[in-house]
């Protein structure tokens, strides 16, 4: 410790707020640490394989900040550099890459880790809706890399009916109470929403909005081709007491520009 200088993970700090800050760190320039943190994830991920070096992905490490001002790791998720993946050439499995057949252009987010001892804080959840955020910046429809662990599909679909019905209560208004919206209905409130345009707001691909969708039975489709989305005051409610009660992430303290291939080269 008297010889690292580093007070954090290596890389640009692109946002900060309160006590949690993120980082983005590109495997090709650090590749050693993102090697090691790839390591690291592997004592507690079962199912992901160590085939291939980290310099096709980037990772987003999220940390808490210390009295001391420094930067301690919470968790992080890694995501595909597009630019380096098309130079690669190899048919070798790629790093922490899975058996899907879909394009990875698709992906948004490849692997994601929380350290056990920050489990259960809501610091999942907050990684996944970072990785929406930076979807959003890119003007990209995202979806994590499948398949998905009962765990992490259970943290998915909560960030996206949470999505859902920000976008929905976005088309209202109100005061942020849910006593604002019963005017509205007495049992539920109803909204015909196009999907392609929710798809656009969220950056949430279509089949991952139908599936939380149809498990909530929060939809049903129109003839027209539209969707009709039934929100009971009681999933708002809850919305709500989320929204209050649990961390998420503020888009203005995200200071970044998407990467480019002319930062992808060795």
């Amino acid at each position: 410790m008297e010889k690292c200088p580093l007070y954090g993970p290596p890389g640009l700090k692109i946002y900060e707020k309160d006590n949690l800050a993120f980082f983005e760190i590109d495997g090709i320039h650090e590749d050693v640490y993102a090697m090691n943190l790839c390591l690291l994830s592997k004592l507690f991920l079962d199912h992901k394989e160590l085939y291939y070096d980290a310099k096709i992905f980037y990772f987003y490490v999220l940390c808490e900040k210390s009295e001391e001002e420094t930067y301690n790791i919470v968790g992080y998720f890694s995501k595909v550099n597009f630019f380096m993946l098309r130079k690669r050439t190899s048919k070798r499995r790629l790093f922490f890459w899975s058996d899907d057949k879909r394009s990875p252009e698709g992906y948004n987010l490849s692997c994601i880790l929380v350290l056990p001892q920050f489990q259960k804080k809501g610091y999942g959840t907050l990684l996944i809706e970072f990785s929406y955020l930076l979807s959003k910046v890119e003007e990209k429809t995202g979806s994590p890399e499948k398949p998905l662990s009962d765990l992490g599909l259970l943290s998915y679909r909560s960030y996206w009916l949470y999505a859902i019905i920000e976008e929905v209560l976005s088309e209202f208004k109100h005061d942020g109470t849910i006593e604002s919206l019963k005017g509205y209905s007495e049992k539920e409130v109803n909204i015909n929403f196009n999907l392609k345009q929710l798809v656009k707001r969220t950056r949430i691909c279509r089949d991952d909005l139908m599936n939380t969708m149809e498990t909530f039975g929060i939809a049903k489709q129109l003839d027209g081709g539209g969707v009709k989305l039934v929100l009971s005051l009681t999933s708002i409610e809850k919305y709500f007491k989320n929204k209050k009660e649990k961390l998420h992430i503020d888009p203005t303290c995200l200071k970044w520009t998407p990467p480019s291939k002319y930062n992808s080269t060795l």
